[in-house]
């Protein structure tokens, strides 16, 4: 579904990666777009100025994305106003969408996010007269170290926003893992569960997939309270970032040539 019109967009979302992805595709459509990092904000955005549509994450701090709607949606009773919201969240669990959609929500997006569906979902909740949500599909995980044909496609063949991505996943990364050892320091499963996940969202946009299912068992273990094994899955997920960094290290400075001449293995 093509749709020419700019809109005026609120992202409502803390993870700089994502920011800076979604801003971008969003950008190149022609969008103007506000960036917030939680609930709060979102609300007082929306108490400055009209948008089209909220793009929002549902894991946000402070105030997240099921509320942050459900404020959205109080406020507008007994008015003629409601701006269309579209849930932006990694889990793709079951029952997510129907949660999503009773809250307020409008659609419902999986992040890593894919621009076609994105720009399918926004033209949708936008249109007149409409506001039925699109079924989400989640990617398959590949065997690769990275997908390569995922990654080009979800930077829409912008070989500037895939330096600047990686860029940012190669900074974040340390800071991520330093998060992961305190966690497991203190054995603190509920901040290594934090921790893993945060982790991950920054994974999926890359499509890392060896590490992401890495850290996907580090975050099941962790939210389990199995420390013993979250340990373990620890140490194999440090062992596919550095993998994955050698690779990203490359790709950061040659772009799409790079992506496109990375190794299967």
């Amino acid at each position: 579904m093509q749709d020419d019109r700019s809109l005026r967009v609120l992202l409502a979302e803390d993870n700089a990666i994502n920011q800076r992805l979604t801003v971008r595709l969003l950008e190149r459509r022609g969008h103007t777009v506000t960036v917030v990092q939680d609930g709060t904000e979102a609300l007082a955005a929306l108490r400055r100025q009209t948008f089209d549509v909220v793009l929002m994450d549902i894991q946000m701090p402070y105030m997240d994305g099921l509320e942050t709607t459900q404020a959205i949606r109080t406020r507008e009773q007994n008015t003629a106003t409601h701006v269309p919201i579209v849930a932006m969240t990694a889990h793709a669990m079951q029952g997510d969408r129907e949660r999503c959609l009773a809250v307020g929500m409008d659609g419902y997006v999986t992040k890593p996010l894919r621009p076609t569906e994105l720009f399918e979902i926004i033209a949708r909740v936008t249109a007149p007269a409409s506001s039925m949500p699109g079924t989400p599909t989640v990617p398959e995980e590949g065997q690769d170290i990275l997908d390569r044909k995922t990654l080009w496609e979800r930077v829409a063949g912008d070989a500037e926003l895939l330096r600047e991505i990686i860029e940012l996943f190669l900074a974040d990364c340390p800071e991520r893992l330093m998060e992961l050892h305190e966690a497991l320091t203190h054995q603190d499963c509920t901040a290594l569960a934090q921790a893993a996940h945060r982790l991950k969202g920054a994974l999926g946009n890359i499509s890392a997939n060896h590490a992401l299912a890495a850290v996907r068992r580090v975050e099941t273990s962790a939210r389990a309270g199995d420390i013993h094994a979250a340990t373990e899955a620890v140490a194999r997920l440090e062992d596919e970032l550095a993998r994955l960094t050698s690779l990203l290290t490359v790709c950061a400075g040659d772009g799409h040539a790079a992506v496109t001449s990375l190794p299967l293995t």
